[in-house]
């Protein structure tokens, strides 16, 4: 997995590495399991090919700890250049630079460190904080010269990685004691953070001190003479001596450049400094009678190069995974990503406008990407599921297996047509399932396509023919990341919350009330059963009333010829006296409904009358053929653990004709639902 990421992700220009699996294992081993594998950015046109990267939002919070790092840098130049000039410096401030710092960091690293769960927030944190910090520590040399152009000159270099030791320093104890803070109480976040990529940038210098670094190896001269503490003039002299040898080596001896380009695995036309960044070639080159150590690199300085190559390809590798950050700002309702001065463009663009749907990493915020998240969802559910199930264990194991093969099928069917319709699976619920959208036209249409799809494989003997009954909201919907170690690299969402909650509602028809159970007990306690029944009735509505007939109606034969042939009697829904819902066919809360109003703006409606109730129709184009849907405001349903909920209940009226239909003046469509008038009126 991790493999198949990078490499798709790692495919150059490249100066020092070789981008395959070997040199990854080589470089980082079992470290490389902390590398954080880029998601799917989608664009503003959600069609266009997304990108790989981090979106990470570029909040006031973030700006603030930005500032704060280079209050600190800064503060931190004038305290070395004045211990260097041994002069007075005012500490209070540097101390003061250095809590507000050390206080921001903290609530970063927290935030992402409990909001992780296998995403490797701390990675990506500590990877885009990186580059902040070495595009201060780059400068620092030019900053110091300002500040005092003696000590400039003479400890610039140096004091850069003192500076950087020290920031280090401070910064992992900050982080280690926020980790400290957090393991009593939170194991599993404790866990992620030791796997952070922050030990992998420790052990690398270059990640933290420079963001470019090229072939001629120009940008390490600080690092060669403030940090190795190496003639860095003298270094790079004879690196460029040495390449330009090695260049006229392989123009004099073709079978050299033969053997360099079939064992190194170079292409044609390779830069022939390009064979010097392969591990051991420069140590086979020193080997030859005619290599001048006087000139060029000697044993120790070989022993150093070989040394600091790993360390240039593993800055290469962390570098490529960084410039993968798409720094967002929000512009109105736009997110957009512009590379800033200096950087080179992600995919060659100077400007990216991101889907609304995507939600960039914001390290400021305690839950660094806002779990709340707005969509339309589903859930279908197949009536008396479990007593069809104990029937056909009875009847034998052929019927058995026959009942499951069937059911295969029709819920691969609703996955294809979920699929169709761009509904997104959330949970498999065994005898149904729960999707969400963020088109509710597209919803609308699949549970009418869901309803005909049951309908044709009862006529094919789908045995669980009791019935179906579908929910449809549009509501608020937290995510829950699952990450299960070892069994993917990607971390999967689950759903929870009150919008879930809504729609298990109104599929069950859950009431607070539970009177059924309540009857139950009194009867079974002695009570006499008329007696009870007629002291519910006012509760339950009227005794013996048809239980899939709407408004407690008996169907008249009139009121069954309206019923087209994608609605059978049986897919219908009622509300009783106290609000209990029973539904057998397809209700929707009046969010979802103003959704699909607000969706549909002014157009042509109509209104009939079927079950001798009236209806609004209307006509929703789902790309394959017109959908003709019936919707009817039912009132207030009273359900468990809700607060009072509007529901409405929507029909498949698809075998009306509009011709015959009585045409309303185009307007909204909750207004033209609010206007019906009561089923005992004629419309």
């Amino acid at each position: 997995m991790i493999e198949n990421s990078l490499s798709g992700l790692l495919t150059g220009p490249f100066t020092f590495l070789r981008p395959d699996r070997g040199e990854f294992d080589r470089l980082f081993g079992a470290g490389l399991e902390a590398l954080p594998l880029p998601q799917r950015i989608f664009l503003e046109e959600e069609e266009a090919t997304p990108l790989e990267g981090f979106p990470v939002f570029n909040s006031p919070g973030a700006q603030d700890l930005r500032q704060a790092l280079e209050r600190f840098i800064l503060a931190e130049e004038e305290l070395q250049v004045a211990v260097v000039r041994r002069r007075r410096f005012e500490r209070k401030d540097h101390g003061d630079a250095w809590q507000s710092y050390r206080r921001l960091l903290r609530r970063a690293v927290e935030n992402a460190t409990l909001s992780s769960y296998g995403r490797r927030y701390p990675s990506i944190f500590w990877l885009a904080h990186s580059l902040d910090v070495a595009r201060l520590l780059k400068e620092t040399p030019r900053r110091v010269v300002r500040l005092d152009l003696e000590v400039g000159r003479a400890e610039g270099r140096r004091i850069k990685y003192r500076l950087f030791d020290k920031f280090l320093d401070r910064a992992q104890a900050a982080s280690q004691e926020t980790l400290r803070s957090l393991s009593s109480n939170d194991h599993e976040a404790a866990e992620d953070f030791s796997n952070t990529l922050l030990r992998q940038l420790v052990e690398n210098v270059l990640i933290f001190t420079e963001d470019h670094i090229s072939s001629d190896l120009r940008e390490l001269t600080a690092y060669l003479s403030g940090y190795l503490e190496i003639e860095a003039s003298e270094f790079l002299q004879r690196f460029q001596n040495l390449h330009e040898w090695h260049r006229e080596l392989l123009l004099t001896e073709p079978e050299l450049a033969v053997l360099t380009l079939n064992v190194l695995d170079l292409e044609e036309g390779h830069d022939p400094r390009s064979a010097l960044f392969h591990r051991g070639y420069v140590r086979y080159l020193a080997s030859r009678a005619d290599y001048d150590p006087l000139s060029l690199l000697s044993s120790p300085q070989i022993d150093q190069w070989e040394e600091l190559l790993d360390q240039l390809k593993r800055f290469e590798i962390l570098r490529a995974l960084r410039r993968r950050i798409l720094p967002v700002s929000l512009e109105g309702e736009r997110q957009v990503y512009r590379p800033g001065p200096g950087d080179r463009p992600l995919e060659g663009q100077r400007e990216i406008v991101l889907s609304s749907s995507t939600r960039p990493l914001d390290f400021a915020s305690p839950w660094v990407i806002d779990p709340v998240v707005h969509r339309h969802g589903l859930i279908y559910d197949v009536t008396d599921f479990s007593r069809v199930v104990s029937q056909l264990r009875r009847t034998g194991s052929d019927a058995q297996e026959h009942g499951y093969r069937m059911m295969f099928r029709f819920q691969r069917q609703v996955n294809l047509l979920a699929r169709r319709y761009k509904l997104k699976l959330e949970k498999f619920l065994g005898d149904g399932a729960f999707y969400t959208s963020r088109h509710p036209l597209l919803l609308v249409a699949c549970a009418i396509g869901l309803q005909r799809t049951y309908i044709s494989f009862l006529k094919q003997g789908l045995p669980f023919d009791c019935g179906m009954r579908m929910g449809l909201n549009s509501s608020h919907y937290r995510l829950m990341p699952i990450h299960i170690p070892g069994e993917s690299d990607l971390p999967r969402y689950d759903f929870f919350g009150h919008g879930v909650v809504e729609l298990s509602r109104l599929t069950s028809g859950k009431t607070e009330e539970r009177l059924e159970a309540i009857q139950s007990l009194m009867i079974s306690r002695g009570y006499p059963a008329e007696t009870v029944h007629r002291f519910f009735a006012p509760l339950v509505g009227e005794q013996g009333q048809h239980p899939y007939s709407p408004g407690g109606q008996p169907l008249s034969e009139e009121g069954s010829d309206n019923i087209p042939d994608g609605a059978p009697s049986s897919f219908s829904a009622f509300l009783s006296a106290n609000g209990a819902l029973t539904n057998e066919g397809i209700v929707a809360t009046s969010d979802l409904v103003k959704q699909l109003s607000d969706a549909l703006g002014s157009r042509l409606l109509y209104r009939t009358r079927m079950r001798e109730l009236p209806y609004v129709l209307v006509p929703i184009d789902d790309g394959k053929r017109p959908l003709l849907v019936g919707i009817r405001k039912m009132g207030v349903a009273r359900l468990k653990g809700l607060d009072d909920l509007t529901v409405y209940e929507l029909l498949d009226a698809g075998s009306l004709g509009t011709q015959s239909l009585r045409p309303l003046r185009r307007r909204r469509l909750v207004d033209a639902i609010d206007e019906l008038p009561h089923r005992n009126e004629n419309p």
